[in-house]
C-alpha cells in the first residue's frame, strides 16, 4: 500500500541519517552496517613500527619489566631490539672546554710545580 511505501521510505531515510552521523560498523561484531561493496571492513592492526620502538630501553618504562615479561604485542610477533647508537664524542668550544686553571683547588691541570714557577 502506499501508506507502507511510505512509511518504509521515511524509515530509510532515517536509517540513512543515523549512519551518517555515528560508525559505520557494528562494535560488538565490527561488521559494516551498510553492505555497500565500496565499504571496508575494520581490521584490527599492531601498531606501526615508529611506536613499537619509541625508546631505546629493553623493559617497559611504566612498569620496569622486561619486555620479555611485558609487551603489547605477542611473543612471535615482538620486534627484535634496537641497537643504541653510540653516543658521539661533545665537541669542545670556549663554554664547555675544560680550563687550564683549576680555581677550586688552585692547581693548574697539568705540569702544575713548573708553571707555578714560571708563574712567581
Amino acid at each position: 500500500s502506499m501508506e507502507q511505501g511510505s512509511i518504509t521510505q521515511s524509515l530509510n531515510n532515517a536509517w540513512d541519517k543515523q549512519l551518517s552521523r555515528e560508525q559505520h560498523f557494528d562494535i560488538i561484531t565490527q561488521r559494516p552496517k551498510r553492505g555497500h561493496i565500496h565499504e571496508v571492513p575494520y581490521v584490527q592492526r599492531l601498531k606501526p613500527p615508529s611506536l613499537i620502538t619509541a625508546n631505546h630501553e629493553n623493559y617497559n618504562v611504566i612498569s620496569t619489566l622486561s619486555l620479555a615479561d611485558h609487551h603489547w604485542a605477542p611473543p612471535e610477533k615482538r620486534p627484535p631490539r634496537v641497537k643504541t647508537p653510540p653516543r658521539k664524542e661533545p665537541m669542545l668550544t670556549a663554554v664547555n672546554r675544560p680550563r687550564e686553571f683549576d680555581i677550586v683547588n688552585n692547581r693548574f691541570r697539568n705540569h702544575h710545580e713548573a708553571r707555578s714557577k714560571w708563574e712567581m
